[in-house]
């Protein structure tokens, strides 16, 4: 995915309605409680997609969860050396 089709997908994703965290607090903490480590995220794009939302919507916090492996695509910091 380049920048641009993360931007597209973004633009896509603020035509969705959004709960507030008191609805969803539950299926949240679900979420975060079911990740795991495993292979190399793309933290890169996920933060500019998010970014990319939580920017557009008055009030939006952005929350990271990573298990701290090395990041691969786009933000790849072994490629910016």
């Amino acid at each position: 995915n380049s920048a641009e089709d993360l931007l597209r997908g973004a633009e896509r994703e603020l035509n969705q309605e959004l709960h507030p965290v008191s609805e969803t607090k539950a299926r949240l903490t679900e979420r975060v409680y079911d990740l795991e480590e495993g292979g190399q995220p793309a933290l890169g794009p996920a933060v500019l997609l998010a970014l990319n939302i939580a920017a557009r919507r008055r009030g939006s916090k952005l929350v990271i969860c990573t298990d701290g492996l090395a990041n691969r695509g786009l933000g790849n910091l072994e490629l910016a050396q």
